[in-house]
């Protein structure tokens, strides 16, 4: 009886923990797709999106908020690389935009397992669009000149 208990927490732990990641394809030809919601401890937090064409993405936090100094907001790039990993601005989030170098974004609230969006009544859920991007942020390449006396000039 006492293995089933065992077993039985086990997997409602196991439930619990992994039912609020989100996997989306964003159909191009469709327009964006506005999510909100509302981070819980002990989740996978985390909301992935992928285009249907291969299109870059752009994600845009709508509006909402993070525990300041203890739930990160995590944005990753197609090839696993971080493009943010803050709390914005005081835990405030709004307005914050991205976009993926290939054809998907993950967003992630990395959560402390005490407070959240869903225990606290002072943060509120994060809304967020994900949209195809129509062109693509340019980068740009430069190398640091230390010797200013000595190194290359223009006019």
């Amino acid at each position: 009886m006492r293995k089933i208990f065992l077993f039985s927490l086990f997997f409602f732990i196991f439930i619990a923990t992994t039912t609020a990641q989100e996997n989306t394809t964003l159909d191009c030809n469709g327009g964006p797709i506005t999510s909100t919601f509302c981070y819980d401890t002990g989740l996978d937090n985390s909301y992935s999106f992928v285009s249907n064409d291969g299109s870059a993405l752009n994600l845009t936090i709508d509006s909402g908020q993070v525990e300041q100094g203890w739930d990160e907001l995590v944005i990753l790039d197609s090839d696993g690389s971080e493009l943010y990993n803050g709390y914005g601005d005081g835990g405030n989030i709004t307005g914050l935009t991205f976009q993926s170098s290939g054809d998907n974004i993950t967003l992630i609230v990395q959560e402390d397992a005490s407070i959240s969006c869903v225990s606290s009544t002072t943060i509120s859920p994060i809304t967020m669009t994900v949209s195809c991007a129509t062109c693509v942020n340019p980068s740009v390449d430069f190398e640091m000149v230390t010797d200013c006396l000595n190194g290359p000039h223009s006019m």
